[in-house]
């Protein structure tokens, strides 16, 4: 049995490059790189027949990195990290299987926390917080396989609490 090997590239109407993409068998197969209309790297990515395997990492127009996924025979697998243009990271989180799974945390530009929400086998499920960009407490809400379950405690932007209700499946009581 022989084995087809090939290389195909796409370009924008301007004759730059705008991907590559390499095949064996008529499957994706090894590095596929794709550029902004500038030259710069868009994201650069590795396949095992025909399926997303290893890193893949993104690129902001401007050249600053924006994000990194692991993947395993094409689904999300590991740690995923975005950031914004400035640098700061933006957003975490893990996957297994292609389902979220541990702590989602996010961030403000000002490198504040912002959110984190758990999941567990792709849901929200346990306590999600949430806090404004000077720090302080925004609200608290228990969630149970994916639907908020238990209780919510909203404050305001001083500390001051202004909401509480107990929800059992979506429904408050």
């Amino acid at each position: 049995m022989s084995t087809k090997k090939e290389v195909k590239r796409e370009f924008y109407d301007s004759g730059k490059l705008k991907n590559e993409t390499y095949y064996k068998n008529n499957k994706e197969e090894g590095l596929k790189t794709t550029w902004y209309e500038n030259g710069q790297k868009m994201s650069e990515a590795y396949y095992k027949n025909g399926k997303e395997e290893g890193l893949e990492t993104k690129w902001y127009e401007t050249g600053e990195r924006g994000s990194e996924t692991h993947f395993k025979n094409g689904k999300r697998e590991g740690l995923e990290t975005y950031w914004y243009k400035s640098g700061e990271k933006w957003l975490e989180f893990t996957s297994r299987n292609g389902k979220k799974e541990g702590l989602e945390t996010s961030w403000y530009q000002n490198g504040q926390k912002k959110e984190e929400v758990p999941f567990k086998r792709g849901k929200i499920d346990g306590v999600l917080g949430v806090w404004y960009e000077n720090g302080g407490e925004k609200c608290t809400k228990n969630f149970k396989d994916g639907t908020e379950h238990g209780k919510r405690i909203e404050w305001d932007e001083n500390g001051n609490k202004i909401h509480e209700a107990n929800f059992v499946d979506g429904h408050t009581e």
